[in-house]
């Protein structure tokens, strides 16, 4: 490829994210493919990740909602971190002139905030077991332990962390696995939506194909009379 085009593209979006795609001594035409491979599977597993993320964040306020009422956020037994937490995005709901309301509670509250209903320290509080026992119905029963769930709901976050943060991940050997689970778990909570993740799923196609596809494309738009592959 067209190695002025690839120096101007590294500058652009900075030469430690384009060299970690070519740690191997591979070519500017593969480094370049990876990357472009990567940011097609981090697409592919945006909308599960984003459904998975919403309908932990609703099961939950719809179980704390039937223990402690609409305003649970304030009367439930919650963690210092989880009172700071919550105090920060009503804090941030103030300052924009909003009225403190549930869903803005709710949808200001990051992920990591519901993940960690399933750490340990929070294994005896009755917003954990109400969840577990009301929303997770068709999780198979020995898997729905704090210890099972907590393992997994990371696994689910670490993933969500490096797609959104736009991180290599094409490296990972479980990634495929990994895109299993995430469906596995949407399930847990949502069959129906599970099947709508199903039906919009591309990751099995764009992981499977790897970087021809985008080397052919990359050839195509910025020839080289040398090429390199």
């Amino acid at each position: 490829m067209n190695s002025d085009f690839f120096n101007h593209i590294k500058q652009a979006i900075s030469e430690d994210r384009i060299n970690s795609y070519g740690q191997d001594g591979a070519t500017e035409l593969v480094i370049l493919s990876r990357y472009l491979w990567n940011i097609a599977i981090c697409q592919a597993l945006y909308s599960p990740l984003q459904m998975a993320e919403i309908a932990l964040r609703n099961a939950a306020n719809q179980a704390f909602t039937g223990q402690y009422g609409i305003d649970w956020y304030d009367k439930a037994p919650l963690l210092a971190l989880h009172q700071t937490q919550i105090g920060n995005a009503k804090s941030k709901i103030a300052k924009q002139g909003k009225a403190i309301t549930l869903s803005r509670v709710v949808e200001e509250l990051h992920f990591g905030f519901w993940v960690s209903f399933f750490n340990k320290s929070n294994s005896n509080n009755p917003l954990t077991l109400a969840l577990l026992k009301n929303d997770f119905k068709h999780c198979l029963r020995n898997e729905r332990n704090i210890r099972f769930q907590n393992n997994r709901w990371n696994l689910v976050r670490n993933l969500r962390n490096c797609v959104f943060h736009h991180e290599r991940i094409i490296h990972w050997k479980d990634l495929a696995r990994q895109h299993n689970l995430l469906i596995e778990t949407i399930g847990w909570i949502s069959p129906e939506l599970q099947e709508m993740a199903q039906r919009l799923d591309c990751f099995a196609e764009t992981y499977s194909a790897g970087i021809d596809p985008w080397k052919e494309k990359i050839r195509n738009h910025w020839p080289n009379t040398k090429d390199n592959n």
